[in-house]
């Protein structure tokens, strides 16, 4: 019994001693078959420099964009914000988040706090995220091929990200209408529920208001969550914004604003999302203006950057030249 306790004490320490070498300290590219690292990009701004940062799956991923918070109201912000990502990995994204940044609200998109199937399933995600958050080596066991490969400034840099963390689209495919029978899971369970209670917990103890938000989409809602999150929002004395439903003066247009028929948000409708959290956060909470700050120039340059990006470029109408004719059988009709 003493060998058998005494190794797994040794292998623990040993296990914890080297996922210190694991532990990311920025975004740099060899994340990319790891994590995201547009998420992770917080790791290449200044410290302590981001007031908001935006939590949640692919619907805040593509529907909340920093830079146009900062365009209308000088707030900087971070969206941190991976496909399928559950509250699980929340609560480790905002761990990160919180050795390098002092925000002073985060906003959560609820769609990830919910159970996705069985509570089998459920505690496989719990325990995977606790494992990863407790022995990064788990997570970041690939970083070793870099670590190895002798190119260490791959290793070390940080990269700041021009959208900040905003997964930018222009495409256009509007919601038909039509919603598939889909199967949910359960409301909620204690796992989540104790999940979330602990994001909650996160940020009292770092003084941050949370903000609970759900970001417009045609299918993965339903009154019952809508419900639980509300009497939640309500229990914990939170706001919650629905912004699929409840929300009288927020409108989406089904028609213009999806990229992909209704289930993520294209450009325009982030830009909407955007402004009005914006300003929801600049009526409700005290968040400096930072635009005529030097300290803050490099946004501005940055957010010449995204509207390059963003902005569309002129289409070119390939005609005839002035005052030709065009002979039909011929090569140039042709």
């Amino acid at each position: 019994m003493i060998k058998g306790v005494s190794f797994v004490v040794l292998f623990t320490l040993i296990l914890s001693a080297f996922s210190t070498l694991f532990l990311p300290e920025s975004n740099s590219v060899f994340y990319d078959n790891i994590k995201s690292t547009v998420a992770r990009g917080f790791y290449g701004e200044p410290k302590n420099s981001l007031d908001v940062i935006a939590v949640g799956n692919s619907n805040i991923e593509s529907g909340f964009s920093p830079m146009e918070l900062w365009n209308q109201y000088g707030i900087t912000g971070y969206t941190c914000g991976e496909p399928f990502q559950n509250i699980f990995q929340a609560n480790n994204i905002l761990s990160e988040v919180l050795t390098c940044q002092k925000p002073k609200v985060v906003i959560l998109e609820t769609d990830g706090v919910f159970p996705l199937n069985d509570r089998t399933d459920t505690l496989y995600q719990s325990l995977d995220s606790r494992l990863n958050h407790m022995f990064p080596i788990f997570e970041y066991h690939n970083l070793w091929k870099i670590m190895f490969s002798g190119n260490t400034a791959a290793v070390s840099s940080d990269q700041s990200n021009p959208s900040r963390g905003y997964l930018y689209s222009r495409a256009d495919l509007p919601f038909s209408g039509r919603r598939p029978n889909q199967r949910y899971g359960p409301v909620m369970d204690q796992i989540c529920s104790s999940a979330l209670d602990g994001f909650d917990n996160l940020c009292r103890k770092n003084h941050i208001q949370l903000v609970l938000v759900y970001v417009p989409t045609a299918y993965s809602w339903n009154q019952e969550r809508h419900d639980w999150m509300e009497n939640y929002a309500v229990r914990h004395s939170l706001p919650f914004l629905d912004l699929n439903t409840s929300v009288s003066d927020f409108q989406i247009d089904w028609r213009k604003d999806t990229r992909d028929g209704g289930t993520h948000l294209n450009l325009s409708g982030a830009q909407r999302v955007t402004l009005y959290l914006g300003s929801y956060l600049h009526q409700h909470y005290d968040l400096p203006d930072h635009r005529k700050d030097l300290a803050f120039r490099q946004w501005n340059e940055d957010y010449k950057r995204y509207l390059k990006m963003t902005t569309p470029k002129p289409t070119v109408h390939l005609g005839n030249p002035p005052g030709k004719r065009l002979i039909a059988g011929s090569p140039s009709a042709r």
